[in-house]
Formats: C-alpha cells, structure tokens, sequence
C-alpha cells in the first residue's frame, strides 16, 4: 500500500472520530458554532446570495423560481439539519443523504423518523460513494 494511500485512510479515519463524536461530551464536543455570529452568517449570506439579509432558503427559492427540487442529493450531510430545513422550506420533496459518521446517520435516521422527513441516509465515505 503507497504512503498517500494509507495517509488517506488515516485522515479519514480521523474524520470519521470527530464527526461521530461531534455534539457530545468530551475532547471533540463544540460549545458554539461560527454559525452562531450574525456578522459572520451575515458575510456568508452576502457571498451566497449578493445580500446579507437574505438566507441561503430565500437565495435558493429564488434561484428555484419557487419550485421545488423533485430530488437533491447531499454529502457529508451530518445529521441532516441542513437537509430537514430544505424540506420545511418547500425547496425539495425527496434528499438522499451521504455520511461518514454511523452515529450522525444514526441521529438522522432518527430524527428524520421523528418529524416525518423524505431523507434517505447512506453511511458511505463520500470519495468512494455510489451516488444513485
């Protein structure tokens, strides 16, 4: 096996140990997000869209022409905040979601259930994934 190969797989391996034990008590768990600054979502806003005042959901509506996506695709989805609020802004009826993390497609599966959400979770590493 080639030295950049097994640095890959290490890599990804780390990857995966943060984003499983992300959101949880102890050495990889955040107290506040940089989402959580209004100057810095404001920025973001302002680079996505030309305005800071408008949300990637209001930039998407509008790209969109306020139709809805039949179906969309997201990696390294998390456990699917991001997608759920897609589906609560109208702008997609179906979302297959891709995750390193078991326990963050775990927690997708499980809140998606929940709250009766269209997404679909597939635990893969997105560089090896299949996409249908």
């Amino acid at each position: 096996m080639s030295k950049q190969i097994l640095k890959n797989q290490q890599n990804l391996s780390k990857t995966k140990a943060f984003w499983n034990g992300y959101q949880t008590k102890g050495e990889n768990s955040r107290n506040a997000n940089w989402w959580d600054s209004p100057v810095i979502v404001g920025e973001c806003q302002k680079l996505i869209s030309g305005n800071a005042d408008m949300n990637i959901f209001q930039f998407f509506r509008k790209c969109l022409h306020g139709t809805p996506l039949e179906k969309g695709i997201s990696i390294c989805s998390g456990s699917g905040e991001f997608e759920r609020a897609l589906v609560d802004n109208n702008l997609c009826h179906l979302i297959d979601a891709y995750e390193i993390s078991e326990k963050r497609v775990e927690e997708g599966i499980s809140m998606a259930k929940k709250g009766d959400y269209p997404i679909r979770f597939f635990q893969q590493d997105v560089n090896q994934a299949n996409f249908k």
